[in-house]
């Protein structure tokens, strides 16, 4: 499915949220309904027990989700989180943290989306830490 926007709308998720610059979250790619991003980890991002906090995992995935699905949307369009679920497969320990969203479908008004999040940039399923499904809501702004 080829998208009908440029792909500077869809960089613009990412490079105008603040929170998102913060969290340093670097937009490897984003086109036809695929968003890549990584991350690296700071110790603020760390929970008590010395893991990366599920929250800041939770973040890159919705967020690189936003992104696969920004790739496809329409001008006038955007794009909010309306529900997810995240699942934790193990304890994230790594410098540095890497995620792969896909839009699975992407209707008129919503989208469904999921992303994985892993410890290293090879994506291997013993890099797996995270899952996270989503569904999205289009909204067109006049």
């Amino acid at each position: 499915m080829k998208t009908q926007v440029t792909t500077k709308t869809a960089h613009e998720m990412f490079t105008k949220a603040a929170f998102i610059q913060w969290m340093g979250i670097e937009l490897q790619e984003i086109e036809n309904g695929v968003c890549r991003a990584s991350m690296k980890i700071r110790p603020d991002m760390l929970q008590h027990d010395g893991f990366v906090h599920a929250g800041i995992l939770t973040t890159l995935a919705d967020h690189c989700c936003g992104g696969s699905v920004g790739s496809l949307l329409k001008p006038r369009e955007h794009v909010l989180t309306a529900e997810f679920k995240s699942s934790f497969l193990r304890a994230a320990t790594s410098p540095e943290v890497f995620c792969k969203a896909v839009c699975l479908k992407r209707g008129k008004s919503a989208a469904f989306t999921e992303a994985k999040v892993y410890s290293g940039k090879e994506m291997t399923d013993d890099q797996l830490l995270s899952t996270l499904s989503s569904t999205l809501v289009i909204r067109v702004i006049s």
